[in-house]
């Protein structure tokens, strides 16, 4: 863990892992809930690249209504070349 000896709920914000350090789905869509209630009153475009862990739109459960933010993801190999 990067914050070995760092009292993470003294960070200010919300600290998530797994036991590999890789973004998941499930922490993707509890940050992207947590995102869109942050950025309420706001139009938000989100650009995400098309890592496993970014969850589609499409797929995206039902009990998670994006309200403030529109998703917009990169075709494959984009990334590198921005």
């Amino acid at each position: 863990m990067c914050f070995k000896n760092i009292n993470v709920t003294s960070l200010g914000c919300i600290y998530r892992n797994n036991a590999f350090a890789w973004m998941t789905q499930i922490i993707f869509l509890e940050w992207l809930r947590a995102f869109d209630l942050h950025v309420s009153g706001l139009k938000v475009l989100l650009i995400l690249d098309n890592f496993s862990g970014h969850t589609l739109v499409e797929k995206i459960p039902d009990h998670i209504r994006l309200r403030n933010t529109t998703i917009l993801y990169l075709p494959p190999y984009m990334t590198s070349k921005i």
